[in-house]
C-alpha cells in the first residue's frame, strides 16, 4: 500500500480505499470519490462531529455505513471516522 496525497480529481485509477479530510459533506465526498473506487473498496471520511442523520440517510440507500468514534491525544475534540462500502459490492 501507497499512501498518495492529492488531490482525487487528478487521478483516473481506481483504489481499494480512499479517504479524506476536511471535504465539505459525505454527499460531496461520495460524488467526487465513488468513481475512483475499486469494487468492493473502501471510502473513508475523517470528521470531526457526527454527520446529521439527514446527511447519513441520504447515504444510507446505498452505502454500509459505519461510524467510528477516534481518541487523539491531547485533543478534547469530537473526531470520527465514517467508513463506507457499496451495498451493490
Amino acid at each position: 500500500m501507497q499512501p498518495i496525497a492529492s488531490r482525487i480529481e487528478a487521478h483516473e485509477a481506481s483504489y481499494d480505499v480512499v479517504t479524506s479530510r476536511a471535504f465539505a459533506s459525505l454527499i460531496d465526498f461520495v460524488e467526487v470519490a465513488q468513481p475512483r473506487l475499486a469494487d468492493g473498496g473502501y471510502l473513508c471520511a475523517m470528521k470531526g462531529k457526527v454527520p446529521s442523520d439527514e446527511e447519513l440517510q441520504a447515504l444510507d440507500s446505498d452505502w454500509h455505513i459505519k461510524t467510528i468514534k477516534l481518541t487523539v491525544p491531547r485533543l478534547h475534540d469530537s473526531r470520527h471516522l465514517i467508513e463506507m462500502s457499496a451495498k451493490n459490492a
